[in-house]
């Protein structure tokens, strides 16, 4: 069905958007940009959304940070 799929691309560019966009989400699930970006396209893979919802994504971004913010107070 047409309407779902807008639906369902539109769900997953917010997601990759609230979440720093798609090198972000990429790196934080250890993929490739290139994948990230096809997820606007044709939705996000069901596992992946798995990951996201149980907090995965946002749990990977948060530990990305902190070593981020580390190697930082360390220079």
């Amino acid at each position: 069905n047409l309407n779902y799929n807008i639906l369902m691309n539109e769900i997953a560019s917010k997601i990759i958007d609230s979440n720093g966009g798609t090198t972000a989400v990429a790196k934080a699930c250890g993929l490739k940009p290139q994948a990230v970006s096809r997820w606007r396209q044709f939705g996000i893979p069901k596992a992946w959304m798995k990951f996201i919802e149980a907090g995965g994504l946002k749990k990977q971004l948060a530990e990305k940070e902190a070593r981020e913010r580390s190697d930082m107070e360390e220079k």
